[in-house]
């Protein structure tokens, strides 16, 4: 009964009181130094126009650019592309279908004659080889000496600390059937220097004050292919 009275008294009382709320905060520096400006509403300023002199001067027409003759007769020149010998160029053949029933056959090889990236070879070059044995195919028997056309497809330069240069050949095939195509690839790096010359350049520097920095222009072996060697590539059943 005391906490419902209590309760009863503390409503009457706060419904009795008088609110009371701060008043309004005046900056007296704004009113005496920006009372004499007139403050308007935002514009809305994407309804502007902007005039640019520069679109305004390759637009002839409403959304229509007009391209200046200058750019429109330029021509891009593919240096690289120039110097391919078109007569070299071959689509590469993609092999849609397989026979996992007979085993992949491995035909080896070896150059007709001795090559070397310093004396011209290059990128789109085709490079002879000849079968070591002969192979009896499914329908083609592939003699003893047989000439085999592979391509250069990358040559990867060699560089400086040791770097040495790659050479892959690969699309392969036979030269007096070009429907049959063997499959894998030669791979030759040249002299890999970077194994001794990094540790001497890390040596000299921590030694003797920066003294293995002319080790840095020591540049990687060159490729060089030799008649010697035996190269493998592979035929595949259809």
């Amino acid at each position: 009964m005391i906490k419902k009275i209590l309760t009863l008294l503390i409503c009457i009382q706060m419904t009795c009181s008088s609110a009371f709320s701060a008043s309004l905060i005046i900056d007296n520096f704004a009113e005496e130094s920006l009372g004499h400006l007139k403050v308007e509403a935002p514009k809305d300023f994407h309804r502007d126009i902007i005039q640019d002199d520069i679109v305004n001067k390759f637009l002839k027409y409403k959304f229509h650019k007009v391209i200046p003759v200058s750019i429109r007769n330029d021509i891009v020149v593919d240096e690289f592309a120039a110097k391919i010998d078109k007569n070299k160029i071959r689509p590469l053949r993609i092999k849609t279908k397989y026979n996992f029933t007979k085993q992949v056959v491995a035909i080896q090889l070896k150059l007709v004659q001795n090559l070397s990236t310093n004396k011209g070879v290059k990128e789109g070059d085709r490079v002879l080889f000849k079968t070591v044995k002969g192979i009896k195919l499914e329908n083609f028997n592939l003699p003893k000496g047989a000439e085999i056309i592979g391509r250069v497809e990358t040559i990867s330069p060699n560089d400086l600390m040791g770097t040495p240069e790659d050479i892959v050949i690969e699309n392969f095939m036979v030269k007096d059937n070009s429907n049959i195509n063997l499959y894998g690839s030669v791979r030759k790096r040249g002299a890999d220097r970077s194994w001794w010359i990094y540790p001497l350049y890390q040596a000299g520097n921590i030694g003797f004050w920066a003294a293995g920095f002319p080790l840095v222009l020591i540049r990687g072996g060159r490729v060089k292919l030799s008649t010697k060697d035996v190269y493998t590539v592979y035929y595949e059943y259809q």
